[in-house]
């Protein structure tokens, strides 16, 4: 079996993608499908996602993915 692209992926649905970028860095561009969800918005907004799926998360340099990747685990695990 081979392995999926990201676009694939992202068309399947079976996962979130989700941006935590400030909007003017999201609208400077961004991936196809990602969902904006800044992130000093992260903990207010976490209900938008369904926690079933995989949840993806990226930034610019990856600080601030990280430490929101963290605070979804944390919500999602109580």
């Amino acid at each position: 079996m081979r392995d999926l692209t990201l676009n694939e992926k992202l068309g399947n649905e079976e996962f979130h993608f989700v941006d935590v970028r400030k909007y003017a860095e999201f609208a400077g561009g961004r991936v196809s499908g990602a969902k904006l969800v800044p992130f000093g918005e992260v903990e207010k907004r976490h209900t938008e996602l369904d926690h079933v799926k995989p949840i993806y998360v990226m930034s610019r340099t990856g600080r601030r993915s990280g430490v929101a990747q963290k605070k979804l685990k944390c919500i999602y695990l109580v």
